[in-house]
């Protein structure tokens, strides 16, 4: 599973970057399943274009996997895009620990278990 910081997002670049690590994943260390996490906006943005770029990022990731052959997996974190609840500390940009990270593991919970179940049933093109 690949879920780096917020703060690394440059939009098609890292995309591009991002799945060409999967790549590598897979085929040089023969990783069988690769999942990359949607990048996740911030409630106080470093920039004024920082949420769209994180947008951005999350379209060119998907289409990337969509588009792709190899067992890669765009997974969107649940709970975490649209919270009604302060799911960030007070900085805005940490989540927090009572709310946002019980999110955040649940999401990359629910991930895993997907990922195993989907995998185990339909194995990969050799």
């Amino acid at each position: 599973m690949l879920h780096l910081c917020e703060k690394d997002c440059c939009c098609r670049k890292f995309a591009r970057d991002l799945y060409s690590y999967a790549m590598f994943l897979q085929e040089g260390l023969r990783v069988k399943t690769v999942v990359i996490c949607q990048v996740l906006r911030r409630h106080k943005i470093p920039y004024p274009e920082y949420n769209d770029k994180v947008v951005e990022t999350n379209i060119a990731l998907k289409s990337l996997v969509d588009n792709s052959e190899l067992p890669v997996v765009f997974w969107r974190q649940r709970g975490l895009w649209n919270s009604p609840d302060p799911i960030f500390r007070h900085d805005g940009i940490h989540l927090s620990w009572d709310i946002g990270y019980p999110k955040y593991l649940r999401s990359l919970r629910d991930c895993i278990i997907r990922a195993c179940r989907w995998f185990g049933q339909h194995e990969p093109a050799k």
